[in-house]
């Protein structure tokens, strides 16, 4: 019986076509196609890939702010969508006038706003006149390695924060909002921190600052008496080799007969830190009339 005929004979259609697929399958496989020669192999080791989770909601300025937050044992903040917008609006506003007063807005010059003079005053900001290459990493990096700047991005209590980058294709303008979230005065936290922090690692083998701020609540008693000092001669940087680093210091204005919002004492080393190297510190403070000492290590990047 050919295959005609096989085809032919008078069955269901289903049964038809199941005859004409076994058919077909058997000629393929004895026609001499060329195929490619294909290794399967398992895995030495068996092992979990786990895909990186990215949240549509992602802002690198939040998460690089937050690390540094949280490397120092802060809470971390959250992105407030008003001080974000805020910041838009002043970093435009300088971009229009980009020879003003970076945290005040001029109500007689273009792009001023309420919410972006008020975003000026409570941010940390910069600018880069002459060129365009300024990005958010480098934004909080630069706010981090300046004591001022820093001392506000490690406050115990700031609780949101918010950011904008704005370029033209002359100059770059960028603010990270740090005072918007604070309570009154009266009710701040009592709290001091180090930085770097107690075993931190990654710290630039650079000049980097030392710092030990303090916070505290403001009173009607809150004068210069409440600033903190230095203890100079009880305070040292020691590399691994114990060897004794140079530094200078700076702390707050014992003279000017007002209260110092900036309760920090500040070393930097004279010289660049060595690559990939543990650091001790010794710092001994004053402040309120007492005497605090603190002993912590931390290790430069290679």
């Amino acid at each position: 019986m050919s295959i005609i005929d096989i085809i032919l004979r008078p069955k269901s259609i289903l049964q038809i076509m199941m005859r004409v697929l076994i058919i077909f399958v058997f000629f393929v496989s004895i026609l001499p196609f060329d195929k490619p020669d294909v290794i399967a192999q398992e895995p030495d080791k068996p092992h979990t890939v786990y895909l990186p989770v990215v949240s549509k909601n992602y802002e690198e300025w939040l998460d690089l702010f937050n690390q540094y937050r949280v490397a120092a044992g802060l809470n971390p903040v959250t992105s407030n969508a008003d001080y974000n917008y805020g910041l838009r609006l002043h970093t435009t506003y300088m971009l229009l006038n980009p020879l003003s007063d970076m945290h005040v807005e001029d109500p007689n010059k273009p792009g001023y706003t309420l919410l972006g003079a008020e975003a000026g005053r409570q941010s940390n900001m910069i600018s880069l006149l002459g060129a365009t290459y300024l990005t958010t990493k480098q934004s909080i990096d630069l706010w981090m390695a300046t004591p001022k700047h820093r001392y506000n991005m490690l406050h115990p209590d700031i609780t949101e924060s918010g950011f904008s980058l704005s370029c033209d294709s002359t100059n770059c303008f960028s603010g990270l909002n740090v005072l918007g979230s604070l309570p009154l005065s009266y009710q701040y936290s009592n709290k001091n921190v180090i930085y770097p922090a107690e075993n931190q690692t990654g710290i630039p083998p650079t000049k980097y600052p030392i710092t030990w701020s303090f916070y505290m609540a403001w009173t009607s008693k809150s004068q210069d008496s409440n600033e903190v000092q230095l203890i100079e001669n009880l305070t040292q940087i020691i590399d691994s080799n114990k060897k004794s680093v140079p530094f200078d210091f700076f702390e707050p204005d014992n003279s000017n007969g007002s209260y110092d919002t900036y309760n920090q004492v500040v070393i930097i080393p004279k010289e660049n830190l060595l690559p990939n190297h543990q650091y001790k510190v010794e710092m001994t403070t004053s402040i309120n009339q007492e005497v605090l000492t603190r002993i912590w290590y931390f290790t430069t990047s290679p």
